[in-house]
């Protein structure tokens, strides 16, 4: 399977910090690296979710079903920063340890620094050199909400993992699903209200069109076991990205 070098790895990760201490002078960092008018090639994926939805244990899933199709793949894990301390936790990494030595991942985590919407300064010009040194690219949001949309408008992908908590009415609240290309609702195996909430969500949210041509996909999916999740990526993820690359430019 590809790789990415250590020599890129290193440059990347330099990069990144960079950009993510001095996002005002991204156009200038970027353009002295060569990647000034370099269009990145990866795919973007944006996974965002409510605080304990399951979404670093679903990446940590994905990210071998990626390596098996030869992708190089990059994961942005983004942790909110305190108000408190000025610091933030950084953990999404402890549930991908798995997929730390492979030398065709590269994970880096970020903190929010007071951005908005479950995000972190800098984030476009992070994603345009991410994206040059690797095939897919897999942003993780802080814990976010409802409104909380604005990954959406920066990555190829958008998909929201949802437990299997509230009822129907929870479901049919507008934000950050009306904007999602996939859905994960993450089960817990044998709760019968964990079925039952992933059929509800099937009939409302995967009965709309996220964009012409493409009909929104709801996969359930149990992260902790491991279960559903070929589905969601290889339906889900790199069905959206083939349906994106078949579209008339």
């Amino acid at each position: 399977m590809s790789a990415i070098p250590d020599t890129e790895r290193q440059r990347l990760g330099r990069l990144i910090t960079l950009l993510h201490d001095r996002p005002e002078q991204a156009d200038d960092l970027l353009a002295r690296e060569g990647l000034g008018a370099v269009q990145p090639t990866a795919h973007t994926v944006g996974i965002s979710g409510a605080p304990g939805s399951g979404k670093s244990t679903l990446i940590s899933r994905v990210i071998p079903l990626l390596r098996q199709e030869g992708l190089r793949v990059a994961v942005l894990a983004i942790d909110p920063t305190s108000e408190r301390s000025g610091g933030a936790l950084l953990g999404d990494r402890v549930r991908m340890r798995d997929s730390y030595l492979d030398p065709g991942v590269f994970i880096r985590s970020l903190a929010t620094r007071g951005a908005p919407e479950a995000l972190t300064r800098g984030l476009p010009a992070i994603l345009r050199a991410t994206g040059t040194y690797s095939d897919v690219v897999l942003v993780e949001t802080a814990g976010a909400g409802q409104v909380d949309v604005g990954i959406h408008r920066l990555v190829d992908t958008f998909v929201v993992v949802l437990a299997p908590l509230g009822d129907v009415i929870t479901l049919m609240k507008a934000g950050q699903t009306e904007h999602a290309h996939v859905i994960a609702i993450n089960v817990r195996k044998g709760l019968p209200e964990s079925d039952r909430f992933a059929q509800e969500a099937r009939l409302l949210l995967g009965r709309d069109s996220a964009q012409p041509g493409w009909d929104r996909k709801v996969f359930p999916v149990d992260a902790k076991a491991n279960e559903g999740v070929e589905a969601f990526v290889r339906e889900g993820l790199l069905a959206h990205r083939d349906f994106l690359r078949r579209r008339p430019a």
